[in-house]
């Protein structure tokens, strides 16, 4: 079994904050700076902003108007 860093630990911890706290300022600016280029976001919501047939929004932008058409 490994150990887990505690600086991992820390910075999920505090993306888990900026997240929470852009959602809740309904902030998108701040929430596109927690992302990086190629992120990805699976979920059964997708496929309504996106089509049938897509369920994971690819890249910064389609997960940032993902965020934007779900929030």
């Amino acid at each position: 079994m490994t150990e887990r860093s505690s600086t991992t630990v820390e910075q999920a911890a505090r993306i888990y904050e900026l997240w929470d706290k852009y959602l809740r300022e309904g902030d998108m600016a701040g929430m596109a700076t927690i992302y990086a280029e190629d992120a990805t976001v699976q979920s059964p919501l997708v496929p309504a902003f996106f089509g049938p047939g897509k369920g994971i929004a690819r890249g910064k932008k389609e997960v940032l108007l993902f965020l934007e058409e779900t929030v």
